[in-house]
């Protein structure tokens, strides 16, 4: 039997408690929240899983929140203190992973 395996933007709605280190800051540990469903406005706020908008953050950090990626238009690439539609992601600023 094969596993099927999906980037985190397939997901419906994910919260895992994970060790970063943000732009060189002291290790912490922090809540990575990741998925299609939707939320009020920021990176701490409940799921709303009635419909679907999408989401990638760590919570109380400075790391990017990429968000609407599932929405037509701008995807919006603010930090994760900063209300999703902050600052507009654009060929200067744009969203990415690293893991190692």
């Amino acid at each position: 039997m094969s596993m099927m395996r999906t980037s985190m933007f397939g997901y419906p709605n994910q919260d895992r408690t994970i060790g970063v280190s943000i732009n060189g800051a002291a290790f912490q540990m922090a809540t990575l929240r990741y998925g299609r469903a939707n939320f009020s406005s920021l990176c701490t706020d409940d799921w709303v899983t009635a419909s679907d908008y999408g989401r990638v953050c760590i919570t109380s950090t400075l790391a990017p929140f990429y968000s609407s990626f599932l929405r037509a238009g701008a995807d919006s690439c603010s930090d994760s203190t900063q209300v999703y539609s902050t600052a507009k992601c654009t060929p200067d600023k744009r969203f990415s992973i690293a893991v190692r």
